[in-house]
Order: structure tokens, then C-alpha cells, then sequence
């Protein structure tokens, strides 16, 4: 039976990882072994469960789309750490890879940005498109971090607001702006009681080992690394705490996806200033308007550019990693002089020039990469169906489903599975289709 265009964009997608897994094959046999490091490995065991349980179970919101939630998220990790190890000695030194907790935990901040990506089109792309989406990513955010950023802007960013967050935010909206809305006659991008209680565990893990990422560099300081950790849970704290109370004066009643989202935002607005001699009060402040930021982003501001602009943000990335990111971005500004120390790398009276200047070349290259990144995205899902021609008398088997948010497209769901339960496509003029029916 002919395969269908989902099949082999699946195959097509694992070819391309056989291909990367052979190329990391021969990279492994030219690294060497690093030395264990108690406190570093501890450090990277958290931020490992950050991506694969927080940023995993975070995403299970979608009543329908768990298996691809965690699943993929499971895959999009271990090929961005395996890529990122490698491209983070070739651009710009061309050293040679020694592996060790280090460079691993280096390697699952990179895996952090694409997953942050892959919140902006959660539910609306193909493996083949995930793939691709990693490996480019990838190589930009390598660029940008550790040519423009690091070596030229030399920025003040502990906890990776600006390299991490703002990027892998922007870029991800960027391509999901190209992709285009998303096909969901059944309704599926929606919750239910146990997807919400599911993306909270996702919440509960990322928000406790998030000190761990603010401060995972600073080991070797005592002094700067007590800071990113204090800073970091004080901010977590205010941000927790202003997100309940803006979402119940709001609603009247808690709203889910602000308690699984706008609690962290604190994490993310401290993170670029976590190491700095901010002051306990204004890193409370910081996470405190960074968590109301959030929450009135998924009240009121997503809502909107769903409206106006067509910008269809399935996790509302905006929300928890763009705006708090920003705000967190121009807290670095204002910090760097005015709890600047001898230790950073610009004088008093030019440090907030660069970490302006590594904000906007952030900015610039998340969004104009993610547009090439979309737009080579969508050009693979063309090809896949140009290849793939449907018959001039097709089948049932022979046609897609129309229906995105669904683990049944590129899953063999369980009997049980929500996927089985999908109500018929309808198309614009009403009329019911055939299960699986392009619309």
C-alpha cells in the first residue's frame, strides 16, 4: 500500500538522523575525556531534567498531543546536545571536543533554545521539519552566541536571557509566523483536566532546578554562583507569587496555563543580572514583574497577535521567554552600571552600550534566521508532498489527516488514545468531510 505523505516524512527524517548520528560517531572517536567534577555533574543532572521532564511535561497541555510533547522533545535534546558539543569547539576555534559535565551542560543550553523554538509550533510540525529546525537552529544560535555575543559584545548574561531565552523565543516565532496558522477543525488545541495537571509537573520541575541553570557556570565561585542561586529563587518566588494573584483578580478564577507558564518568568527576567550584586529586594522586584509581564501576556497580549498580526504561538513562548526576556535584557542594561564591578568585562561608562548592542544583534538574527529557517521548513513539507502525489482516484489510506495537535499523525497512538476519537474534518463551506480528508 502506497505510504502516505506523514510515512515518509517520517522516513525522511530519520534518514537525516542516521546521517547526524553518523557524523557525531566520528566525531566522538577524535574527543577525549574530561575529569569528574562533583558539583558540575550535579549541576548538569538538573538542567538535563529541565529539558527533558520540565520542558517535556511543560508542553503536554494539548489534550492530544502528549506523546509528542515529551517524545519529541526527547529527540530534539539528545540530537541538540550531541550537535551543540561539536559545534560549540567549530565555531569560531575549530578545538578539539573534550566531553564532561561541562560541555554537556553547555550542550543542553543549546538544547534549551530549540526546544523553546519548538513551543512556537508545538502540535503544527512534522519530524522532518523538527530536524531541520534543530539543525539550523543550531549553527545560528552557535553564531550568534559565541562570535557575536561572546567574542564581540563580550555580554553579562549568567543565566542566558539574552543568548537563550530572547533568541530561541524570537526565532521560533519567526518561523511559526512562516508556517502559518495551524489546521484544527476538531479543536484540539485545547486542554483537559489531566494534560493540565501533566504540564504542571513539567512547571514544578523546571521551576526548581531553575537556580540551577541561572548559576551551573559559577561552581567555581562560590561568591557569584551563591548570588545566581540566591537571585534566581527569590525572583522565582516573586514571580509565583504575582502570577497567582494577577490570574485569580483577572479571571475571578485561577487560569491553568498562567500557574504552568508565568510562575518561571522570574527565571528568565533575573537570569542575564543573576550573578551580579543586585540586591535580594530588586531581584524579588525583577521576578515579581516578570511573572505579571507573563500573565498579562497570556490574558490579554497573545490573544491579540492571534488577531491582528496572525501569529499563532501554541505554548506562548512570547509570553514566558520573549517579554520577560526583554525586560530581563533591559534590567542588564540598567544593572551592568549600576552594580558594576571590577570584574566585568567593560568599563562602568561602556558596558550597557554592549549588552545593548548583544540584545539587538540577538534580536536581529533570531528573527531574520527563524524566517529562513521557516521558510526552508515549509519548502520540505512541499517537497514531501510533490514526492508523494496523491492518486488521481485516492483512498482513504491515501489521504492526511487535516488535523493538526494530534499524536495519531506521526505516532502509532495506543487503542485507548484521544487520536482515535477525532471528530471529522469540516471544511469551509460546512460540510462534514471523510475522517482524514485534506481540507
Amino acid at each position: 500500500m502506497k505510504q502516505t505523505s506523514r510515512e515518509l516524512d517520517t522516513r525522511v527524517a530519520s534518514v537525516l538522523l542516521l546521517l547526524l548520528q553518523i557524523a557525531c560517531w566520528g566525531g566522538f572517536f577524535t574527543a577525549e575525556y574530561g575529569l569528574f567534577n562533583a558539583a558540575e555533574y550535579e549541576m548538569y543532572i538538573g538542567i538535563a531534567l529541565m529539558m527533558l521532564i520540565g520542558f517535556g511535561y511543560l508542553m503536554t497541555f494539548l489534550k492530544a498531543y502528549g506523546l509528542g510533547a515529551v517524545g519529541f522533545t526527547f529527540i530534539i535534546t539528545c540530537l541538540s546536545v550531541q550537535m551543540n558539543m561539536f559545534l560549540a569547539c567549530l565555531i569560531p576555534n575549530n578545538s578539539k571536543l573534550t566531553v564532561d559535565a561541562v560541555s554537556l551542560t553547555d550542550g543542553n543550553f543549546a538544547a534549551a533554545t530549540v526546544l523553546i523554538s519548538y513551543g512556537c509550533i508545538l502540535g503544527k510540525s512534522t519530524p522532518l521539519q523538527l530536524v531541520v529546525l534543530t539543525i539550523l537552529e543550531s549553527i545560528f544560535f552557535q553564531i550568534n552566541r559565541n562570535i557575536f555575543s561572546f567574542k564581540h559584545f563580550q555580554v553579562e548574561d549568567a543565566g542566558g536571557t539574552i543568548v537563550i531565552h530572547v533568541f530561541g523565543a524570537y526565532f521560533g516565532l519567526a518561523v511559526a509566523k512562516v508556517l502559518g496558522p495551524p489546521k484544527d477543525q476538531a479543536n484540539l488545541n485545547n486542554t483537559s483536566g489531566i494534560s493540565d495537571i501533566l504540564s504542571l509537573v513539567g512547571t514544578l520541575f523546571l521551576w526548581l532546578f531553575w537556580p540551577s541553570f541561572n548559576g551551573g557556570a559559577f561552581t567555581a565561585d562560590p561568591v557569584q554562583g551563591g548570588r545566581a542561586i540566591a537571585n534566581t529563587v527569590v525572583a522565582l518566588l516573586g514571580s509565583t507569587t504575582c502570577t497567582f494573584l494577577i490570574s485569580g483578580i483577572i479571571g475571578g478564577k485561577l487560569t491553568p496555563a498562567d500557574i504552568q507558564n508565568a510562575t518561571l518568568a522570574g527565571g528568565v527576567a533575573v537570569g542575564a543580572v543573576a550573578r551580579m550584586n543586585i540586591g535580594l529586594g530588586w531581584a524579588s522586584i525583577c521576578g515579581s514583574v516578570g511573572g505579571i509581564i507573563s500573565t498579562l501576556g497570556y490574558q490579554y497580549i497573545q490573544a491579540f497577535l492571534e488577531r491582528k498580526i496572525g501569529l499563532y504561538d501554541t505554548c506562548g513562548v512570547n509570553n514566558l521567554h520573549g517579554m520577560p526576556g526583554l525586560f530581563g535584557s533591559i534590567l542588564s542594561v540598567i544593572f551592568a552600571v549600576t552594580a558594576w564591578e571590577p570584574w566585568m568585562p567593560w568599563p562602568k561608562d561602556q558596558i550597557a552600550y554592549y549588552q545593548l548592542a548583544s540584545l539587538g544583534s540577538t534580536l536581529g538574527m533570531a528573527l531574520v534566521c527563524g524566517a529562513f529557517t521557516g521558510y526552508v521548513c515549509k519548502y520540505c513539507k512541499e517537497i514531501i508532498k510533490r514526492v508523494n502525489a496523491l492518486p488521481e482516484h485516492p483512498t482513504q489510506a491515501d489521504l492526511d489527516s487535516s488535523v493538526h495537535f494530534n499524536d495519531g499523525s506521526y505516532w502509532k497512538a495506543s487503542d485507548d488514545s484521544f487520536s482515535d476519537k477525532v471528530p471529522a474534518p469540516v471544511s469551509t463551506t460546512g460540510k462534514v468531510l471523510p475522517t482524514g480528508a485534506a481540507v
